[in-house]
């Protein structure tokens, strides 16, 4: 009868055993998991970000172009790179802000091309261009999951 209690401690201690291991395979089976479809999904998105942030900021560049450039060529192809993404590439990738701020410029650039050597003044573009990059900014700190500081507010001319 001595010999029970031995073994019914050690038969005991065998099965937490068991069970610890148990348990330890089983939350690194999870974890491991959880990691594999986080990186999964993080590579998924990022062919994604990476054409979004080239049509934005090809789209700033051309209402930036717009605003700044008296050279009718320069201008005429950022008028038709505006439309172009406009109406195709970059309502894939923009946001409801950003959006809007493309449908207001586009209220205000002309839908043909211009007249040889003829740039024409386009009320308040130099503020829509510089709304239009802050609104980029905050899309893109957002989707790469950035965290930078505000700007601080300064009047542009």
């Amino acid at each position: 009868m001595g010999e029970l209690p031995q073994t019914t401690e050690l038969l005991r201690d065998v099965d937490l055993t068991a069970l610890i291991t148990a348990m330890v395979a089983v939350m690194a089976l999870v974890l491991s998991s959880w990691q594999f479809f986080k990186t999964r999904s993080d590579a998924n998105k990022a062919p994604f970000l990476t054409k979004q942030l080239e049509l934005v900021f090809r789209a700033s560049e051309a209402v930036s172009t717009l605003a700044t450039s008296r050279d009718p060529e320069a201008w005429e192809r950022a008028r038709s790179d505006f439309w172009i993404l406009y109406w195709g590439p970059l309502s894939i990738v923009e946001n409801q802000s950003v959006l809007n701020a493309m449908a207001d410029l586009g209220d205000i650039v002309p839908r043909n091309p211009i007249a040889l050597g003829q740039i024409p003044v386009l009320k308040g573009i130099e503020h829509q261009s510089f709304n239009l990059a802050i609104l980029i900014r905050r899309l893109m700190l957002e989707s790469w999951h950035v965290d930078l500081p505000n700007l601080k507010d300064r009047a542009r001319n």
